[in-house]
């Protein structure tokens, strides 16, 4: 990784942050996706408790929804700017990528600040063991963001980017989906889940696998 790629992420996401804490567009996405989702699956449901397994299932399904409503959005934003052209000219492409990951994970964490706290209220979840329950949450936005960073970067400049970012992303995810919900189950019981390797790991692979192919996404 050149040094100038990393400087370049850094100022990416400066700016990125900047236009965010200008217009609160993003983040107010998120955070009102995953309230609203978490509000009628609890009303629906009408559940007081609920068993961990699918509690951990319906809180990752929340989180998948919300990162493929809103964690697009910057590519979007760069796209109907037209500025998206001048960053590329500017800095290294896998800066851009780089910088769109770390301020999707951003305004990922910060919506799940307030997207979880709701959740385990609604369904009257006791937590086992918050170290754990943690780490899953961490690990697991890091592998959202670069999973839903990666192919909002490919679809950017389609027509259809809504929908196809949802398509797109759930084969990719799937692995990431179904071990976040092993180990967020783990966690809420009080056991030690078996899938965290595969919550570390993922980042790291889909995220070298990205740099690879992100020099080629944006050639005409």
């Amino acid at each position: 990784m050149k040094y100038s790629s990393i400087w370049a992420a850094t100022v990416i996401l400066r700016k990125d942050v900047k236009t965010e804490l200008r217009s609160r567009h993003g983040v107010s996405i998120l955070i009102l996706f995953g309230v609203t989702a978490t509000t009628v699956i609890s009303f629906v449901l009408g559940i007081p408790d609920i068993d961990e397994a699918v509690a951990a299932a319906l809180l990752w399904v929340i989180l998948f929804f919300l990162s493929v409503a809103g964690l697009g959005y910057s590519f979007i934003r760069e796209e109907e700017q037209m500025t998206m052209d001048g960053l590329l000219m500017a800095v290294p492409v896998e800066g851009v990528y780089l910088g769109k990951v770390l301020f999707n994970l951003l305004l990922l964490t910060v919506a799940q600040g307030v997207v979880v706290p709701v959740f385990m209220l609604l369904f009257n979840l006791q937590m086992g063991l918050w170290a754990r329950f943690l780490a899953a949450m961490f690990f697991g936005s890091c592998g959202l963001s670069v999973a839903c960073t990666l192919v909002a970067a490919l679809i950017s400049r389609t027509q259809a980017k809504g929908p196809l970012l949802a398509v797109l992303a759930f084969p990719i995810l799937f692995p990431l989906l179904i071990a976040a919900s092993t180990d967020t189950a783990a966690s809420l019981a009080g056991g030690a889940g078996e899938s965290i390797q595969v919550l570390v790991l993922y980042p790291g692979v889909v995220g070298a696998f990205a740099l690879l192919l992100v020099k080629f996404i944006w050639e005409e």
